[in-house]
């Protein structure tokens, strides 16, 4: 029973590979009040949206080499009464929060690499892979 429980685990954690290997983030800009949605997976051609985006609002931002890993980001810019909140997945290599911007001041920016992280608050379960650690449990204690 317990060479079961040792398979159904290593294919449990097989399975679920995939859904952590990429990176998911919020990509979306909002004016006074942040934004939720949508969620996509990260690529080179959400980080060039954005970085397209955010070199009009930061003239000054240093883009690197462009390679293939990713973080999601967000910038949040207030200009007198009006605050533009910023979400997207980013290349690595490019510091969203250097620099100045062309408009108004930059107040919180952050960059992060764990799926949704640019939300205001996140918290990610993956059932399939919590499901089959509990019946990977189930089977090795019976």
């Amino acid at each position: 029973m317990r060479t079961l429980a040792i398979v159904l685990l290593c294919l449990v954690v097989v399975a679920n590979y995939g859904t952590v290997t990429a990176l998911r983030c919020i990509q979306c800009q909002s004016v006074n009040a942040t934004c939720y949605e949508p969620i996509l997976d990260c690529s080179k051609g959400s980080a060039d949206v954005s970085l397209q985006l955010l070199q009009v609002l930061k003239p000054s931002l240093v883009v690197g080499t462009k390679g293939d890993k990713f973080r999601c980001f967000e910038v949040d810019v207030k200009k007198e009464a009006v605050t533009v909140y910023i979400k997207g997945c980013i290349y690595d290599d490019v510091d969203v929060c250097a620099g100045e911007t062309n408009e108004g001041e930059q107040g919180y920016c952050e960059r992060c690499t764990s799926d949704e992280c640019n939300a205001a608050t996140s918290l990610v379960v993956n059932f399939g892979l919590l499901l089959g650690l509990l019946l990977a449990v189930k089977a090795y204690w019976m």
